[in-house]
């Protein structure tokens, strides 16, 4: 059985988590667009884009994830019989 408090808690870090790369991401395309301004190669800036990309899947996958568990979780646990003190 699973706290409320530390499942919320959990999933808020997987927030805080999407949203730093989100940042980051928004931070590297702004110099990936100044660079390609500057006629400057970009390839590996670009692969660091991607990365970041499959990071905030992966980050999101995994929130789904822990979702759908605590839902049958707390489904599950609402279908088990009352137990007597």
């Amino acid at each position: 059985m699973t706290h409320p408090e530390d499942d919320a808690a959990y999933l808020l870090l997987i927030d805080r988590h999407i949203e730093e790369l989100k940042q980051r991401l928004d931070s590297l395309k702004a110099l990936i667009v100044e660079m390609v301004a500057a006629d400057e190669d970009t390839a590996n800036q670009s692969e660091l884009l991607c990365a970041l990309l499959q990071a905030i899947a992966s980050m999101k996958a995994i929130k789904a994830k822990e979702v759908d568990a605590l839902l049958n979780d707390h489904q599950s646990q609402a279908n088990l019989p009352d137990q007597a003190p």
